[in-house]
Parts: C-alpha cells; structure tokens; sequence
C-alpha cells in the first residue's frame, strides 16, 4: 500500500494472532487485530475512532493502534 502511494488506508486483521506477534504488525503500520469473537460493536467503535483521525493510515508513521480485549 504505502509503495502504491495508499498511506492513508487504515489496516486492521482479524483471526488467531498470538499476542507476542501483535506489536511486530502495529509497528508495520496495523493499526488493529481482532480475535475470534470480538463483538461487532468493537470493530465498529474502532473504525470510527481510526477514521476520525488524521495519521491512521498505514504509512503515516503514527503510534497509534487499537488496544482490542481480543
């Protein structure tokens, strides 16, 4: 994305990450991953919140990232 001039795109995953393998995906620019069962409403929340900032995207360099319970 950032090589095709898309730094803006917000990036998030879903599925059974490991929580040691979830700061390595934040650190490329992730800004969320999403575990089995996380409810609807969360997702929604974080896209919301991700949407109404201004460096989310995956190449903007912002530390930012979304502190999911799964």
């Amino acid at each position: 994305l950032i090589e095709a001039g898309l730094e803006d795109v917000i990036v998030f995953g879903g599925g059974i990450i490991p929580q040691e393998d979830r700061p390595a995906l934040h650190e490329a620019g992730i800004r969320a991953v999403f575990g089995p069962g996380t409810p609807t409403s969360e997702i929604l929340d974080f896209i919301q919140q991700a949407s109404a900032k201004n460096d989310s995207g995956v190449g903007q360099g912002s530390d930012w990232y979304w502190d999911s319970s799964s």
